[in-house]
């Protein structure tokens, strides 16, 4: 009898905290929706704006040397 009684204690106390977790987690991603919104906003038409950076290249094989292609010479 205890357990079930336990069980519903954590039933109805995890639903309240689920809730309150989502309506927080709910309004935290309202407002940085909205804080980028206004962002693109304020930006004039024609700005330039980087968001990423492009990777960096691999090394060129101009240093590595000349590769020669070779035959193996019977003696």
């Amino acid at each position: 009898m205890k357990f079930l009684f336990y069980l519903l204690i954590f039933y109805f106390l995890f639903r309240l905290i689920s809730r309150l977790f989502l309506f927080y987690l709910k309004n935290n991603i309202k407002s940085r929706n909205y804080n980028f919104q206004q962002e693109k906003k304020m930006k004039k038409e024609g700005d330039v704006s980087v968001d990423k950076v492009p990777k960096k290249k691999k090394q060129s094989s101009e240093k590595l040397g000349e590769y020669v292609d070779y035959e193996e010479v019977d003696e």
